[in-house]
């Protein structure tokens, strides 16, 4: 079975900042956007809360109006004998008219209360949504900011440098035929400045068998110690030997 080099498609890295930039752009004009609505919100509900205040100093008056009648109308005098019927009856009718023009006054008055408190209510309710919108918007600017930090971040294969070895008696490798090695040395890649190479078993199936190894590494019992451009040398049971790309 011919054994196929696995393709691995690179990353379109200028494609993607560009995307990040534009979904950085994008996220900033809509916070922008709710901060302002915000604002704006923030504004009505002191407007509001002045009206209220004021709407409550308007009750309190008109409840004083109310008992200063009650008042007057206990305190008024029976009617002397000289006073006529018809004095009397202009007096209480007047009265009467005060107190319905009072209560009308009252009513409207705990009328544009509860239209006051439903809207503060509703404002409440709107600012509530944009913090929460605020919140999960900073959150996606932070996870993007993130991922373009980790997509710009070197690789750890070549951050980390290969820690110093003592150095050893080389012997001269023996060259092999891939054949005798349990698996097939498939190529050599480059990644982040490291190199790979890529093995597969001989019975494999699946692209997903394929595994990449560097120096130090070992598959089914053979060390990796050097890689070249079209070979790679093991050691296996005390022997070094070198395979070439099949």
């Amino acid at each position: 079975m011919e054994e196929k080099e696995p393709k691995r498609a690179g990353k379109p890295f200028p494609l993607r900042k560009a995307g990040c930039l534009a979904m950085v752009i994008v996220l900033g004009a809509s916070s922008a956007f709710l901060w302002t609505q915000q604002l704006r919100l923030m504004q009505s509900s002191a407007a509001l809360e002045q009206q209220w205040q004021t709407l409550a100093q308007q009750q309190a008056q008109f409840e004083q109006r109310i008992a200063g009648v009650e008042t007057r109308q206990q305190q008024t005098e029976p009617p002397k004998p000289l006073v006529s019927a018809v004095t009397q009856e202009q007096l209480t009718q007047a009265l009467a008219e005060n107190r319905q023009e009072v209560n009308q006054q009252h009513a409207q008055l705990q009328q544009q209360m509860t239209s006051v408190t439903q809207r503060v209510e509703v404002l409440e309710q709107r600012d509530g949504a944009l913090s929460g919108q605020w919140l999960e918007l900073k959150q996606q600017m932070a996870d993007l900011l993130a991922g373009r930090k980790s997509a710009l971040a070197p690789s750890s294969s070549s951050a980390v440098a290969n820690p110093l070895k003592k150095p050893v008696k080389k012997t001269a490798a023996k060259v092999i035929s891939s054949a005798s090695a349990p698996f097939v040395l498939n190529g050599v890649e480059y990644r982040g400045g490291a190199r790979f190479v890529s093995v597969t078993p001989r019975q494999a199936s699946s692209l997903e068998q394929v595994r990449l190894l560097t120096p130090g590494e070992s598959f089914s019992g053979w060390m990796l110690l050097t890689i070249d451009s079209r070979q790679a040398t093991f050691r296996t049971a005390g022997r070094t030997l070198t395979l070439s790309v099949h």
